[in-house]
C-alpha cells in the first residue's frame, strides 16, 4: 500500500511543484526584455512587482492548510492551480508597473495554499516513517525547475526579439502579436491548469477513497495513520507553542 501510494500521488504532485515554482520565478527570465518593450519596466519596477507575490502568499498560507484539513484536499488543490494558471499566463497582458504589481498579489494569493496544503496532504497519506521521504521527494522539484525552466524560458524569449547569429541580423517572428517575454508566461501557467484537471481526477483525499488500493491495503494504511496520530499530542497548542 505505501508502494503503491509513493507512486501513484508523487510523480503527479512533483511536477506539480515544478511548474508552481516556474510561475513565481520566471519573471527573473521575461524581465530580459519586459524592460525594453513596456514604457516604465525599469528593474527596480520588476524588483518590486517580484517580491508582492509573497504579500499574497503571506495571507492566505495558513489558511488555505486549514482548508486542506478540514476539507477536500483535491478539489482545494485542483482550485489553487486552476487560479494561479490563470493569473500566470495573465502576466503576458500588463502594460503598465500597476497592473504588473496587481497581477502579482493575485498570483501570490492564488498559490498560496499550494505548498502548506501538499505538505498537510501527505500527512493524510503517509505514516510518519514515510512521511519524510515522501516531502523529500516532493523538495527536489525545486532544483529541477531551476535546472529545466531557464533553457524553455530562454528559447520562447526570442520570439519577436532581433538577434545577431554568426554576425548574420536575424529577425524571430512575433506569434499571435505576442512577444517572447509574454509567451513564457502563457507557456508556464497554461500546465498549471491542466495538471489542476489532473488533481481532480486522479488524486483521492485519503486512503479510504483510493480504488486502487485493495480493502486489505487501505484498511492497513488508514490503521497507521490512526495509531500515529493517537501517538502525538492531544493537547491544542498555543500560538506561542506553535512559533
Amino acid at each position: 500500500a505505501r508502494k503503491k501510494a509513493y507512486w501513484r500521488l508523487l510523480p503527479l504532485l512533483f511536477i506539480c511543484y515544478v511548474i508552481a515554482y516556474v510561475d513565481r520565478a520566471n519573471v527573473a527570465i521575461a524581465k530580459l526584455t519586459m524592460t525594453t518593450a513596456l514604457p516604465g519596466f525599469a528593474t527596480d519596477v520588476l524588483g518590486f512587482g517580484a517580491g508582492v507575490f509573497f504579500w499574497g502568499y503571506f495571507l492566505l498560507e495558513v489558511p488555505g492548510s486549514l482548508i486542506v484539513e478540514r476539507g477536500s484536499a483535491r478539489k482545494w488543490i485542483c482550485r489553487i492551480m486552476l487560479t494561479w494558471g490563470v493569473m500566470a499566463a495573465a502576466t503576458a497582458l500588463v502594460k503598465t508597473p500597476m497592473q504588473f504589481y496587481v497581477v502579482r498579489f493575485m498570483l501570490g494569493l492564488a498559490e498560496a495554499g499550494f505548498f502548506p496544503g501538499i505538505v498537510v496532504f501527505l500527512t493524510h497519506w503517509f505514516p510518519a516513517r514515510d512521511r519524510t521521504r515522501a516531502l523529500a521527494l516532493f523538495f527536489i522539484a525545486t532544483p529541477v525547475a531551476q535546472i529545466i525552466s531557464p533553457k524553455i524560458s530562454n528559447a520562447l524569449l526570442k520570439i519577436g526579439m532581433t538577434e545577431t547569429v554568426n554576425g548574420v541580423t536575424v529577425q524571430h517572428a512575433q506569434v499571435l502579436g505576442m512577444q517572447g517575454w509574454q509567451w513564457v508566461y502563457i507557456f508556464w501557467g497554461i500546465p498549471a491548469v491542466l495538471l489542476g484537471m489532473a488533481v481532480l481526477l486522479f488524486l483521492k483525499d485519503r486512503p479510504r477513497d483510493a480504488h486502487w488500493l485493495t480493502v486489505e491495503e487501505r484498511e492497513a494504511l488508514e490503521t497507521q495513520l490512526e495509531t500515529d496520530k493517537a501517538a502525538g499530542s492531544k493537547k491544542r497548542m498555543t500560538l506561542l507553542q506553535a512559533l
